[in-house]
């Protein structure tokens, strides 16, 4: 887990924590007010043999339309989200399937 007051922070500790991680996974979205400023340090982390994972979103919610950032950002591997029912509100899991 990676915390920190800004994106930039967050973003840029991974490309320096001790060990490197070479897989990270992030299920979260936003719009920076700048994205570019974001972009050398996911371009950082494919020189370093980092994989960064985002969710393209959660029930189908990417498109054209819907800023999924940094799904779509360049040196970002951009997976399916999911599906996710629940045996009633805030109730266990009952199934999960790939988003559509």
């Amino acid at each position: 887990m990676y915390i920190g007051s800004t994106d930039t922070a967050i973003i840029s500790s991974m490309t320096t924590h001790s060990p490197l991680p070479t897989t990270i996974g992030c299920s979260w979205t936003w719009t920076p007010a700048d994205p570019s400023t974001l972009n050398p340090y996911f371009e950082k982390m494919a020189t370093q043999g980092q994989n960064f994972f985002s969710a393209s979103g959660d029930s189908s919610t990417w498109s054209r339309r819907v800023n999924a950032w940094p799904s779509d950002a360049a040196y970002v591997v951009s997976v399916g989200g999911t599906d996710l029912t629940t045996a009633g509100a805030a109730g266990p899991w009952k199934s999960e399937t790939a988003g559509g």
